[in-house]
């Protein structure tokens, strides 16, 4: 359409009778980029800003396949490149997706438009602390599809890591990896188990990588040491999985781009 200022048809103007009104918006070509992309916005952006709750909504993969089909698919359809790119751009680049990983499978959004994703979230359950590669790449762990060894040997986590290569231009990663403790070299009750582990993740490499990294360490297994006194004389109980937040660093530092 050619944004024009046509003038009125005068025969109507003197008889009175007007046509119906049309039920589209034909000035839409005709507004600025910035104004097209805020109306967007309120139909396709579920960030925190946007919504009334103080939270933003996580798109898992159900509703991703949701917002597909009755909200963005429709504008897609319509026929103007411009709209659909302008709408994807926003539904993507303004929005959270999630990921969850379990022992044995994985879910998360496709991944045709993963390099337009700017914030993520990974739920990685069932992730088993252990002493080998082997155990960390086992079918039964979790682990295997964030981790994979830096030098292939055919022991599984090639394949199952590939799922994170599109997606490039992450601003934000939010990973929160729910591990479960088995083996007496991850106790955490010492510096030795803790620097084990540091040296066995050492050997590993993730494909995923963005701006900014939060890794928050969920485990199971670890007990609360004994009350001791502080200085002060207050009551004190420290846990002994301590290193969560030494094995959190070393995860943040696989997954931060470098220069970020």
């Amino acid at each position: 359409m050619t944004c024009t200022n046509e003038k009125p048809d005068h025969a109507i103007l003197r008889s009175g009778i007007a046509s119906p009104p049309t039920m589209t918006f034909h000035a839409w070509p005709c507004l600025p980029t910035e104004l097209k992309l805020e109306v967007l916005s309120h139909v396709l952006d579920f960030s925190a800003s946007k919504l009334r709750h103080s939270t933003s909504r996580l798109i898992t993969k159900r509703d991703h396949a949701r917002t597909m089909s009755t909200t963005l698919l429709p504008i897609i359809r319509a026929g103007d490149r411009e709209l659909s790119t302008l709408a994807q751009s926003t539904y993507y680049q303004s929005n959270r997706f999630r990921v969850i990983i379990g022992r044995w499978w994985m879910s998360y959004p496709p991944v045709a438009r993963a390099n337009w994703i700017r914030e993520l979230r990974i739920e990685a359950h069932d992730c088993m602390a252990a002493a080998a590669v082997e155990a960390f790449l086992d079918p039964r762990n979790g682990w295997r599809w964030l981790l994979r060894e830096k030098v292939p040997n055919n022991r599984g986590g090639t394949r199952t890591t590939e799922w994170q290569l599109p997606f490039v231009n992450l601003r934000r990663l939010e990973v929160i990896v729910h591990m479960a403790v088995v083996d007496t070299i991850v106790v955490c009750m010492g510096s030795n188990g803790v620097n084990a582990l540091k040296e066995l993740l050492a050997n590993m490499d993730v494909l995923i990588k963005a701006e900014s990294v939060d890794v928050k360490i969920r485990s199971t297994g670890c007990r609360l040491a004994p009350r001791r006194m502080d200085q002060l004389g207050n009551t004190v109980r420290e846990p002994l999985c301590a290193c969560e937040g030494e094995i959190e660093a070393a995860l943040e530092g696989m997954m931060r781009k470098k220069g970020a």
